[in-house]
């Protein structure tokens, strides 16, 4: 059975210790309003914890296969976004600027 990335994760974490354990405080997160998490498939640290609220975007499908389950797990690149000015209360990209590609046109 193939291992989800989540899992392959998991096992280089513990095999290679690469990843340190970090704690999020999300009580200053205001959930009166919907959260967009840029980068939102995968783990989805959001998506997971608040998915009634969290519009999540990815660029793969892939990722927003294993995303939480919220509103809209929408494909989208986060360099184009594509939405109305004051569309969310709150705007996540949890370790989005650690995996973004380069692109020779930015």
């Amino acid at each position: 059975m193939k291992k989800s990335r989540r899992e392959n994760m998991e096992d280089m974490e513990i095999k290679h210790h690469i990843f340190p354990r970090v704690e999020w405080k999300l009580d200053h997160i205001d959930r009166d309003g919907f959260i967009l998490d840029i980068g939102g498939g995968g783990e989805g640290v959001i998506g997971k914890l608040m998915g009634e609220k969290v519009i999540a975007i990815d660029f793969k499908k892939e990722e927003l296969l294993e995303a939480a389950e919220g509103p809209l797990n929408i494909i989208m690149d986060a360099r184009e976004l594509k939405f109305l000015d004051e569309s969310f209360q709150t705007v996540t990209a949890f370790f989005l600027l650690c995996i973004s590609r380069e692109s020779p046109n930015r």
